[in-house]
């Protein structure tokens, strides 16, 4: 700094390049062949100095700077705020969104009903039938009446459980159950006097027993809470279990499964008695003179291999359709088979499989020969292992008795998709269940057995991409059987002679319709089969 004082002379040299005088005590005004340099050539310093085009003094040009900056700060405040609310309003809304999800969850798992198609292996109820009210308090279960449907996540229920609807008959008549029931209605104690109790355990299952195997378990939560009763009429099978359609109203229940027939729950009784209650789909279902009768017909059938049914109710409503059996202790055979987690399942024995084998066709002998009946729905997730003996009793069966032409064709259609479907039944243009295509069901289930591979599953080889009954059979042919069994058992001393019979039976089960066995001769050959 210098402390030059006085006025900057004109300097007209246009050789000039270079130029400061800044820190300097100049005053005036800069000539105008000095305009072309920067305001870094005169400032800071020379306070007194005017630049005619709106240079500024140093400390000017700092405060303009200062101020700058501040104008700056605060437009990247705003940004960085307004970015912020943005954020606030986006998660409020995402967690509005949650919320509401969760809420809806339970409904639409009941609205699904009227359009839920059959899931293979597994992998959830009343249509329009529960109404959500603001009004009513939120409870710990769900319960079976015309009216509130709310969700909560208090109740879990496995995506691999699902229970089966069971069958005991009673004489009465239409009219005599009717008044039975209004007398209950009116007189029965809350604690009523149960038949056989079933055991509390896993869920029972059924078709399609949701047992995904490539998705893992997911929860469904579901509440209901309803002060009203069921409107309708129950009709009792037998008399061996009595209660009346309020205590079912009130009773909680958990949405267990759902199959091309409708939807399962397990409900339990103010007694403390455990139902499994099947709600059949909107517009399967026959009318109720012709409902009824079959009913009755299913309701007869009492056999160790077959779960009976307890009661059946019919409410004013389309959508009220029940089928109402005890709760039963045990897990399917797809379980068995195809479960994914390790050692949750201990592996089946060749005799156990045998046993099976023999369980499921004794069932299908007395429902064939002593009932008239088809069963109509075979497949393992419609086999409960029961017990430690692990015994087989097979459930929905006959449902087909109680549907439409339209109903019973859809279910075949579905069977036909998860591989147990006779081919007779598909070029059927009217297909109904019959006694061979039982037997073609059952024969693939034998397959299953050896193989433990699912009957739907498309398997690669030398020829191309086959399903399992068209694997089997090339297996067969081509001499080489024990590939195609269940490496589990293979190494077994007695399965090898046991296995390959058991196959010859299976592929005797699956000819066509009219070289194909019936049910007492697959029986009895089973029967010969020893260990």
């Amino acid at each position: 700094m210098n402390h030059f004082k006085g006025r900057i002379p004109d300097m007209p040299q246009s050789g000039l390049n270079v130029f400061n005088v800044s820190y300097n005590d100049l005053s005036g005004t800069i000539p105008e062949t000095l305009q072309r340099f920067p305001s870094t050539s005169f400032y800071p310093g020379n306070n007194l100095l005017v630049s005619p085009n709106g240079m500024s003094s140093g400390s000017n040009s700092e405060d303009g700077d200062s101020h700058h900056h501040m104008k700056y700060g605060v437009r990247i405040a705003s940004i960085v705020g307004s970015i912020g609310a943005v954020m606030l309003i986006l998660f409020a809304l995402m967690a509005l969104y949650v919320i509401r999800s969760q809420e809806l969850c339970g409904k639409n798992q009941f609205r699904d009903q009227a359009t839920g198609m059959e899931v293979k292996l597994g992998r959830f109820g009343r249509h329009k039938l529960f109404r959500s009210s603001k009004d009513t308090p939120v409870t710990n279960s769900m319960s079976f009446s015309n009216d509130h449907l709310l969700t909560s996540a208090t109740r879990s229920v496995s995506a691999r459980k699902e229970l089966l609807t069971e069958a005991v008959e009673c004489g009465y008549s239409d009219h005599r159950t009717e008044s039975t029931v209004n007398n209950v209605l009116q007189n029965y104690p809350a604690t009523c006097t149960t038949g056989e109790r079933s055991s509390p355990g896993s869920p029972l299952c059924s078709s399609p027993h949701l047992i995904d195997l490539g998705v893992s378990e997911q929860s469904v939560t579901l509440d209901v809470y309803s002060p009203d009763r069921l409107a309708g009429e129950l009709f009792f099978l037998d008399n061996s279990l009595i209660f009346t359609a309020e205590e079912l109203s009130r009773a909680p229940a958990e949405v267990l499964g759902r199959s091309s027939h409708g939807t399962s729950y397990k409900a339990t009784l103010e007694s403390g008695h455990i139902l499994t209650v099947k709600w059949l789909r909107v517009g399967l279902v026959k009318i109720k003179k012709e409902f009824a009768k079959e009913a009755k017909r299913i309701g007869t059938i009492k056999h160790p291999n077959i779960i009976p049914w307890r009661a059946y109710y019919w409410g004013p409503r389309e959508q009220e359709r029940l089928i109402i059996s005890d709760y039963v202790n045990g897990d399917s055979l797809a379980l068995y088979l195809y479960e994914s987690t390790p050692r949750r399942y201990s592996r089946l024995s060749v005799s156990q499989r045998l046993k099976i084998a023999i369980d499921v066709a004794r069932s299908l002998y007395y429902l064939h020969n002593e009932k008239g009946l088809a069963h109509g729905s075979l497949k393992p997730t419609n086999i409960l292992l029961t017990g430690p003996d692990l015994t087989a009793r097979v459930t929905e069966y006959s449902l087909h008795r109680l549907m439409t032409q339209g109903g019973t064709a859809e279910h075949i259609l579905n069977l036909g998709a998860l591989g147990y479907r006779a081919p007779e039944l598909q070029s059927a243009s009217k297909p109904f269940p019959s006694f061979k295509a039982d037997v073609y069901a059952f024969g693939v289930i034998l397959m299953e057995l050896l193989t433990r591979r699912s009957a739907g599953d498309i398997i690669s080889g030398q020829t191309g991409a086959v399903d399992l009954t068209d694997w089997v059979q090339m297996c067969n042919r081509e001499g080489r059987g024990m590939d195609c069994f269940d490496r589990d058992i293979t190494g077994l001393e007695e399965s090898p002679r046991v296995m390959d019979e058991l196959l010859a039976v299976s592929l005797r089960c699956i000819l066509p319709v009219n070289e194909r066995p019936n049910i007492r001769t697959v029986f009895q050959d089973l029967c010969a089969i020893t260990m």
